[in-house]
């Protein structure tokens, strides 16, 4: 009686941990005001890596970073990407400039990323910026989609044999998993002086 008590809280335990754990989100420079804003106001969101720009012709609004807190469930790429989305269109950004990101692998489970929000002071030279292909919701969804499937599955492959569950497992999620495979092509944005 005593053991089943104790496999039981064990259980709850590993249940809570993993349901309710999202990536550790850092805020620097800006401050929310818990606002709602319409999806429709935050779709024109630009998201890009590593844009080359001309400090002079761009506001810095804030910088933004999410991390796997060692039991992060909730941290995919989808999450993470709308997560600053949210913030860049409650502070007014124009861009999402993603510095630096990490892919889940053999040492964190999560998405990682460190971004800065830019507002453009000319507004023209906005619409000459694109979304890198690399962050299109659908390319999001397709990697978002295997993590999600690995992450569901670590439990699931160590109780049907740990290494021989892992490799079922593997297959079964690069099955379906189509966009990790694609070789993906960034924008050439660029905030300079056209002179």
């Amino acid at each position: 009686m005593r053991s089943q008590k104790s496999i039981i809280t064990v259980l709850v335990c590993f249940f809570f941990l993993f349901t309710s754990c999202t990536a550790n989100i850092k805020r620097e420079g800006y401050q929310l005001d818990n606002s709602v804003a319409s999806e429709k106001e935050c779709s024109n969101i630009i998201v890009v890596k590593n844009l080359n720009y001309n400090p002079e012709l761009v506001d810095i609004a804030g910088k933004i970073s999410a991390s796997d807190t060692g039991f992060s469930v909730k941290c995919s790429e989808t999450f993470v990407v709308d997560n600053f989305k949210k913030d860049a269109c409650e502070i007014g950004a124009d861009i999402i400039n993603i510095t630096k990101d990490s892919q889940p692998d053999f040492w964190s489970t999560c998405y990682r990323a460190e971004a800065e929000y830019i507002r453009v002071k000319n507004r023209e030279m906005l619409s000459e910026i694109k979304t890198d292909a690399k962050y299109s919701a659908q390319n999001i969804s397709n990697r978002s989609k295997y993590t999600e499937c690995m992450n569901k599955g670590i439990v699931a492959a160590g109780a049907l044999g740990g290494l021989i569950g892992g490799l079922i497992l593997s297959g079964i999620c690069k099955s379906g998993d189509t966009e990790n495979n694609q070789s993906v092509s960034s924008s050439n944005n660029n905030i300079e002086n056209n002179k």
